[in-house]
């Protein structure tokens, strides 16, 4: 999403090595730019994060539940299999 307004700017360096590795990553996306590769992604920090607050639990909590639920699982096809 390109929007005519922007009018913040943000700013920090890099290594040349690490500038380099944007470079090409700009290139193999297909980006006109680095800013504009920035931008997208900044996008898909933004929408990501907007997500994750919406859904209540981080990735971590979602996870130690799902094990919970499997070592659950587990346990009640040991009952069956003894039987």
């Amino acid at each position: 999403m390109v929007e005519k307004d922007n009018t913040k700017m943000v700013s920090f360096r890099l290594g040349v090595d690490q500038y380099t590795r944007l470079e090409e990553l700009r290139l193999a996306e297909g980006a006109r730019s680095v800013s504009a590769m920035f931008r997208r992604a900044v996008d898909r920090l933004i929408q990501n994060g907007t997500a994750k607050a919406n859904s209540g639990e981080d990735l971590t909590t979602r996870v130690k539940k799902l094990e919970k639920r499997v070592d659950l699982l587990a346990q009640d096809l040991r009952k069956f299999t003894r039987t």
